[in-house]
């Protein structure tokens, strides 16, 4: 293929994409890519990929299940950071507590 027919493609595929956005499908190749794989990245960069072969444009049903997914993975790790913090806050908490102990069970003459 010519590159003026390459980068043709390139830019018809890269305008029927209509957000900033696209989410793709690996596809498997022959340097090792395995099929199946869902990511999403810019719009250029999917437009180059799918003219290479290498991926195809997720389905509506597929894009639905990767935004699911993804919603769902970052609550799980916000819900993570959250209790970390709550731990955290205990165990100083629980240091503080053990000071005024300590600090009360001194004698007063020192």
């Amino acid at each position: 293929m010519d590159l003026k027919e390459y980068y043709r493609e390139v830019a018809k595929i890269e305008t029927s994409i209509k957000t900033p956005f696209a989410v793709v499908v690996s596809l498997a190749t022959g340097n090792g890519g395995r099929e199946g794989v869902v990511s999403e990245v810019a719009r250029t960069v999917a437009a180059r990929m799918v003219a290479d072969k290498q991926v195809r444009l997720a389905d509506a049903k597929e894009v639905k299940a990767f935004h699911r997914d993804r919603e769902v993975e970052l609550k799980r790790r916000d819900d993570a950071v959250s209790r970390e913090r709550i731990r955290a806050a205990l165990a100083v908490e629980d240091e503080l507590t053990l000071l005024k102990e300590a600090l009360q069970l001194q004698p007063k003459g020192r």
